[in-house]
C-alpha cells in the first residue's frame, strides 16, 4: 500500500493529540536527526506519523515519487509499505502514532524489503 499524505493537517501539538486520541494510537516522539537518508525498508504495523519541526521528503517505492514534508504535515505508512526518509539537514521531529502499546523499537524497525 502506499503512503498517505495529508499536507497541513494540523496547526498545534492539541491538533495532533486529539487526532491521536481519534485515531486511538500511542504516542511516540522520534527526532530523526543529520544524515543523508536512510535506506529503503519497511515496518511490521501502520505508523500514523506528525511533523512538528524540520523537513526533509520520503520516497515512496509504491507510487516512485519524493514527497516533501514539514510541520504540520501527517503522513500514514502502512505495515510492510517500502519507503525511505531523505535527506535530514538539521533534524526532524516527529510525533509518531503506535498502534499500540510497545516499545518503539518493535514498531519502527528497519525491516529490508522482501
Amino acid at each position: 500500500m502506499a503512503i498517505e499524505f495529508k499536507k497541513n493537517f494540523f496547526r498545534s501539538k492539541d491538533d495532533v493529540l486529539r487526532d491521536m486520541i481519534k485515531e486511538n494510537t500511542w504516542p511516540w516522539m522520534y527526532v530523526s536527526g543529520p544524515s543523508e537518508g536512510l535506506p529503503l525498508h519497511m515496518h511490521p504495523v501502520v505508523l500514523q506519523t506528525y511533523v512538528l519541526e524540520g523537513t526533509t521528503d520520503f520516497w515512496d517505492e509504491e507510487t516512485q515519487t519524493h514527497t516533501k514534508v514539514g510541520p504540520g504535515d501527517k503522513f500514514i505508512i502502512p505495515p510492510g509499505s517500502v519507503h525511505a526518509e531523505g535527506v535530514v539537514k538539521d533534524r526532524v521531529v516527529y510525533l509518531v502514532g503506535l498502534p499500540a502499546a510497545m516499545p518503539p523499537e518493535e514498531a519502527t524497525q528497519l525491516i529490508p524489503p522482501a
